[in-house]
């Protein structure tokens, strides 16, 4: 999304960090489980994607594309182009759960 929109990497990563956690939970659960615990009880759900999405909110990391100055439109348009950009990624390949064109293109519509 970065490289389609000229947005900084960490608050693209941002936005579907909670999408992808929620995807991966059934090959990487025990480790989010672990690494939810680690989040400030004001934060912590029963989930890691959850509560990654409580501590957005509270330090202002938008989770919609609403929130960032992209149109739905705009994005609509562009998801065939990310959906490509991210199946040629090297995260695909090391990704706990199998990915592909479909799953991924359903993730980047997930944060409309």
């Amino acid at each position: 999304m970065g490289a389609c929109f000229n947005i900084p990497h960490g608050k693209t990563v941002g936005l579907y960090l909670p999408e992808v956690v929620r995807y991966n939970y059934n090959k990487a659960g025990v480790k989010y489980d672990r690494l939810n615990d680690l989040f400030p009880e004001k934060y912590r759900s029963k989930s890691l994607d959850i509560t990654l999405k409580n501590y957005f909110k509270a330090i202002g990391q938008p989770l919609k594309i609403g929130e960032i100055p992209i149109s739905d439109n705009d994005y609509k348009n562009k998801v065939p182009d990310m959906v490509e950009l991210a199946s040629q990624s090297t995260g695909v390949l090391t990704n706990p759960e199998e990915s592909d064109s479909k799953s991924i293109e359903s993730l980047v519509l997930s944060v409309i």
